[in-house]
């Protein structure tokens, strides 16, 4: 299956965290595909260097404290 199907038929929560401008599929481009089901945090930037989460992990905290 083609990633773009996978995402579009994926249905377990999920919080997806993109960089804006990351080479694969960008920010934008992933928003289309996962639309108002899942939520998504852009982060700026186009490497896989996830530390502003680290930094500030409270976004990802207020997701997983929702879906237990």
């Amino acid at each position: 299956i083609p990633v773009t199907e996978w995402i579009r038929e994926w249905s377990v929560p999920t919080l997806f965290i993109q960089k804006e401008q990351d080479h694969v599929i960008s920010a934008q481009e992933l928003s289309v595909l996962i639309g108002a089901r899942h939520p998504l945090i852009t982060l700026p930037g186009k490497d896989h260097d996830y530390l502003e989460l680290v930094q500030d992990p409270s976004q990802v905290k207020r997701f997983v404290e929702g879906i237990l």
